[in-house]
Formats: C-alpha cells, sequence, structure tokens
C-alpha cells in the first residue's frame, strides 16, 4: 500500500472465509453454467431435428441467449443453494424442531431427494451431449469433458487487475482502429428473418395440440391446457385490435358534378 495513503487500514481475512464472501461460488454457479449448457444443446438439437445445416444449428442471438440464462438461473432453486451452502459450511448445523420419519413416504415412490443437485445436472448435460453424438453431429473424438465444458481455460485464468487508466486506453485505441461498432452498425445486427405471423402460431399451437390430446401423460396434459390459453388469448387479442369499418371503406366518394 502506498504511504501517502493514510485512511485505508489492510485487513486480512480469517482462514477458509471465501465462502462467506463468494458464496455463489460455492456451486451456484457451477450448477447454473451446468444447466444453462444443457438448455444450449437441447436448443441445438431442436434446430437439428428441424432439417438446419449442422453448421449453423449452435447460431442463437442475444434474445434468446439471454431467455436461455433465465430459464437455467430458475432452474437453481432454494434445495440447491441450500444444499451447496451447507456443503460449503455457510449455513449452521439446525436441529429440526419436528422429528421426521427415518423414511419418508416420498422416497418410497422416488430418489430425487438423495440426488445432489450439482451431479442430477451434470448428468443432462452429459446426456444432452449424447444426444449430439447420437445424431452424428458430435465425434467422441471432438468431444469435450464435463469439465472443461462447464469451465473453460479462459475463465480459469486469473486476469492481472485492470486500473481505469489502462481501460481508457483501450477503449481509445479500439476507437482509433475502428474495433467498436457504431448505433447503426450494431442495429444491422438484428434479426434478419421476419417473425412468424399470428395466424402461422395458432396454427403450429393447434398441430402440436392434436399430436399431444392422446398422450397418458401429465407434461402433454399440461402442455394441452396452455396451449389452449394460447389460443383463447390471441383470438381475443385479435378480437380487440380490429377496427369498426365504414360503408365509405368499400365506396371511393366521387364528387358530384
Amino acid at each position: 500500500m502506498p504511504d501517502d495513503l493514510q485512511c485505508i487500514r489492510v485487513k486480512k481475512f480469517k482462514p477458509n472465509l471465501t465462502s462467506h464472501i463468494q458464496p455463489n461460488n460455492q456451486g451456484i454457479i457451477h450448477c447454473f453454467k451446468a444447466h444453462y449448457q444443457a438448455k444450449f444443446i437441447e436448443h441445438a438439437i431442436d434446430h437439428y431435428d428441424t432439417s438446419v445445416t449442422a453448421s449453423t444449428i449452435y447460431e442463437i442471438n442475444q434474445l434468446q441467449a439471454m431467455q436461455l440464462a433465465d430459464e437455467a438461473w430458475k432452474e437453481v432453486d432454494v434445495t440447491t443453494i441450500k444444499r451447496c451452502w451447507k456443503k460449503s459450511g455457510i449455513l449452521p448445523d439446525i436441529a429440526p424442531t419436528v422429528p421426521r420419519p427415518l423414511v419418508s413416504i416420498s422416497s418410497l415412490l422416488t430418489t430425487s431427494d438423495l440426488l445432489d443437485p450439482v451431479v442430477d445436472v451434470e448428468t443432462e448435460v452429459m446426456h444432452a451431449l449424447d444426444g449430439l453424438q447420437w445424431r452424428g453431429v458430435l465425434q467422441a473424438s471432438n468431444r469435450m469433458s464435463l469439465e472443461d465444458l462447464l469451465n473453460p481455460v479462459a475463465e480459469s485464468c486469473m486476469m492481472d487487475e485492470t486500473v481505469d487508466k489502462e481501460i481508457y486506453c483501450a477503449v481509445k485505441e479500439a476507437q482509433h482502429s475502428g474495433d467498436l461498432m457504431t448505433n447503426e452498425e450494431a442495429a444491422e445486427d438484428g434479426p434478419v428473418d421476419p417473425p412468424p405471423t399470428c395466424c402461422k402460431a395458432l396454427e403450429a399451437a393447434l398441430l402440436i395440440t392434436k399430436y399431444v390430446e392422446d398422450m397418458d401423460d401429465p407434461l402433454a396434459q399440461t402442455l394441452e391446457k396452455d396451449l389452449g390459453s394460447f389460443r383463447h388469448l390471441s383470438h381475443t387479442a385479435e378480437l380487440q385490435s380490429m377496427v369498426p369499418s365504414h360503408l365509405t371503406d368499400y365506396f371511393t366518394l366521387k364528387p358530384l358534378n
């Protein structure tokens, strides 16, 4: 610390305090990235199954990436955070106020309570990679390990501390070399293909409804219900957007001679 700074006091952290200072590093970020990678790979598989060329199945725009990230973060529920924090020693051992049975009824039906959520989502990533490999898009020799996929080398490298002056110089250098995009150039990177019309979306919803209506599965039943609500809301919005027509809209007024 420079000698001319008199109002700064350096206090070292106690051992094993990192988990309290950076609680999200206790497996939570790892779990989030695993959820995102699983959803991204499934997104690529969906593209491949719709006859998209193999070279473009990984293409994704910023909005789609943000939507996948939002869905992935929602998958990191309270149970996952609690388990990660408890494993790191952040949460104290609190005895339950109500005694619990040695074997719960739910454990007789499913073993999900015994699974580690981090291990569970890592398995989802591996299954998604298996899906790519089964379709021939991913070769076994090119398949990355789970550690390299979730923790790339570029993210693991410790970067030197960057001061404001270095950031300023880097931005100025990029401006002079023309590396920074202008607002007009950034606007040109938007989606090229127009979004589907309401009519096309309703046709797709009806097609999916016919596909799942005979399935005896809770997820299919929920999807059928949600698609019905979507069609109802779309029809309502279409009716509300209609403007009453007038007789003069269908005839052209001619001036009287």
